[in-house]
C-alpha cells in the first residue's frame, strides 16, 4: 500500500463498532475523510440502478487499494491544478481517467467487490459465502 499503513488483517481497529480507528495515523484519517467526502457526492439515479456498497468497505483489500489509488491521484490532480503554470483541467481529467473506471468496477452489482454485500444487511450477508476467495498466484520455479 502507499504511505497509508495497511488495514489490520480483519480490516478493523475498533473492536466495538468494527469501524477503522480514527486518528491513529494522520494519513489514514485524511484518507478516511476523503472517502467519506467523495462518496457523499455519489449520485445514483433511475429506478433500475442501485449503489452496490459495503458498509464495511475497509474489509475489502481490493477496494482499499483502489480508493487509495484514487485518493493519491486526486491529490496529484489538485496539486497540478494549483501549480503556478498548472493544468486547469487536471481535476476533470481525474474524473474521467481515474474515477469513472474505478467507479464502474466498485459499483458493479454482478462482478464488483461488493456483490455479496448489502448496505442494509451488511458485509458478505450472502449466506452461501463463508469466506472471500482471493487469488493466490504461485511464484514460478527458479530457473
Amino acid at each position: 500500500m502507499s504511505e497509508i499503513e495497511a488495514v489490520d488483517v480483519d480490516g478493523t481497529d475498533d473492536v466495538d463498532t468494527g469501524a477503522p480507528a480514527q486518528g491513529a495515523n494522520p494519513f489514514q484519517s485524511m484518507f478516511y475523510d476523503w472517502v467519506q467526502e467523495r462518496f457523499a457526492r455519489v449520485e445514483v439515479t433511475g429506478s433500475a440502478q442501485r449503489a452496490t456498497w459495503c458498509p464495511e468497505w475497509w474489509k475489502h483489500p481490493e477496494v482499499v487499494d483502489r480508493l487509495q489509488a484514487l485518493w493519491t491521484a486526486h491529490i496529484a490532480a489538485e496539486a497540478e491544478q494549483e501549480d503556478e503554470n498548472g493544468n486547469m483541467a487536471a481535476l476533470s481529467d481525474w474524473w474521467i481517467r481515474h474515477w469513472d473506471p474505478h467507479r464502474a468496477v466498485l459499483f458493479d452489482a454482478a462482478t464488483g467487490p461488493f456483490r455479496d454485500c448489502s448496505m442494509q444487511r451488511g458485509h458478505l450477508y450472502d449466506g452461501d459465502r463463508q469466506e472471500v476467495n482471493a487469488i493466490t498466484p504461485a511464484r514460478p520455479p527458479a530457473q
